[in-house]
């Protein structure tokens, strides 16, 4: 698979996510609403693997990745 475009050397995508866009359902269903992730989906469709792995930190989690 080529590289996509708009991941870091790492091959992560960094989108920082206000609390106000997240939504738990009352059967658990998560929903995020924030544009940057949305519009990366939404052009990426096609070229994103099968077993996309979405990681959630806060800013207090202690990496330097994405704080």
């Amino acid at each position: 698979m080529a590289r996509i475009e708009g991941l870091d050397t790492d091959g992560k995508k960094v989108v920082k996510i206000d609390p106000s866009q997240v939504v738990v359902g009352k059967d658990g269903t998560i929903s995020i609403n924030n544009d940057d992730l949305k519009k990366f989906v939404t052009e990426k469709k096609e070229e994103i693997a099968n077993d996309l792995h979405l990681i959630l930190m806060g800013s207090s989690c202690g990496c330097q990745c994405c704080c």
